[in-house]
C-alpha cells in the first residue's frame, strides 16, 4: 500500500526574504548617497553645530537662575567655547561629561568652525549683561550662521 509513503508538495512563496529586503534598503543607501548634493554634510554639520551651541546658551542661562549667580558662555573664534560661572576662567562641570564644560566645535562637528570672539553672560533674571545684541558666528567656510542674543530677554535668534 500506499499508507507508508509521504508525498511533499512544495510550498511557494510569495514575499521577500529578510535578506532581500536589506540588500535592497542597503543599495538604496548608497544611491542616496551618490546622488545627493556634495555640500548637503556641511550645511546638515553647521546646522547641528549651531543647535548645540544654542541649546548650551540655553543652559548657561538656565543655569544662572537655578544657581542665582550670573553665568555665560566665552565663545573663542576659531578655537573653543567654555560655559562658565561667575568669571570665564570658572567653568562649569558639563552634566553628560562630568568635565569641565569647554567644547572645541571643531573636534565635535568637522569643518564647523566659531567665527568670532564673543563672551555672553545673563543674570539670575535671564537678562544678558554681557553681549546683549551680539551675535555668535559660525561658519563652515562657505556658510555663516549667526546666532542674535536678544537685549533684555536673552532670547536666542538664529540668523
Amino acid at each position: 500500500g500506499k499508507e507508508g509513503l509521504c508525498i511533499h508538495t512544495r510550498k511557494t512563496s510569495r514575499g521577500f526574504t529578510m535578506i532581500e529586503l536589506v540588500i535592497v534598503v542597503a543599495l538604496m543607501g548608497i544611491l542616496a548617497l551618490l546622488f545627493m548634493p556634495k555640500d548637503f554634510l556641511q550645511t546638515f554639520n553647521l546646522e547641528t553645530a549651531a543647535a548645540r551651541i544654542k541649546q548650551d546658551i540655553r543652559y548657561a542661562k538656565e543655569l544662572a537662575a537655578t544657581t542665582n549667580i550670573n553665568c555665560g558662555v566665552n565663545f573663542v573664534a576659531n578655537g573653543s567655547y567654555t560655559v562658565y560661572s561667575q568669571s570665564a576662567g570658572n567653568p562649569v562641570t558639563n552634566p553628560f561629561t562630568r568635565q569641565p564644560f569647554t567644547t572645541n566645535i571643531a573636534d565635535e562637528f568637522k569643518t564647523v568652525l566659531i567665527g568670532n570672539t564673543v563672551q555672553v553672560e545673563f543674570d539670575p533674571m535671564g537678562k544678558p549683561v554681557l553681549g546683549s545684541g551680539q551675535s555668535v558666528q559660525i561658519t563652515n567656510g562657505t556658510t555663516t550662521v549667526s546666532l542674535l542674543i536678544t537685549p533684555n530677554t536673552g532670547l536666542i535668534q538664529q540668523q
